[in-house]
């Protein structure tokens, strides 16, 4: 199920409309300091530069992020949206659902769903690690 926060784009059938959206909604993420942007919190796996800085707080995710994209900025704001603030129970029963309620499985391109898709390994494999 998706976050309130989202809904909203299944509402958009045009996806120009909904590309200009996510991209509204990456211009609201704080931007990350010269010292997140390291090699450790760097996703491999996207075309752009993208920084996911995960921590826990409380047995919760907290997830800020960055991308030198318009687009793919706007789509770490959808993961943070996503992931924000989940128990590692919360993260792994997740799957992949949301990228089919959105039409992101349908409508981003091959090199742009591989750069989700590491994104989420990023998280899965943080909690595997990190989270109890």
């Amino acid at each position: 199920m998706l976050p309130q926060t989202l809904q909203f784009l299944t509402e958009i059938d045009d996806w120009e409309d909904k590309y200009l959206a996510i991209m509204d909604l990456g211009q609201d993420l704080i931007p990350l300091t010269n010292q997140q942007k390291n090699a450790d919190n760097r996703v491999v796996g996207c075309q752009s530069r993208v920084w996911l800085d995960i921590a826990l707080e409380n047995d919760k995710l907290k997830i800020c992020g960055e991308a030198d994209s318009r687009l793919v900025q706007g789509l770490v704001a959808v993961i943070i949206e996503i992931y924000q603030n989940k128990t590692k129970e919360e993260t792994i029963a997740l799957g992949d659902s949301w990228l089919i309620e959105l039409e992101f499985d349908a409508n981003l391109s091959m090199i742009r769903r591989n750069g989700m898709n590491a994104m989420m390994t990023r998280i899965q494999q943080f909690c595997q690690q990190f989270c109890q």
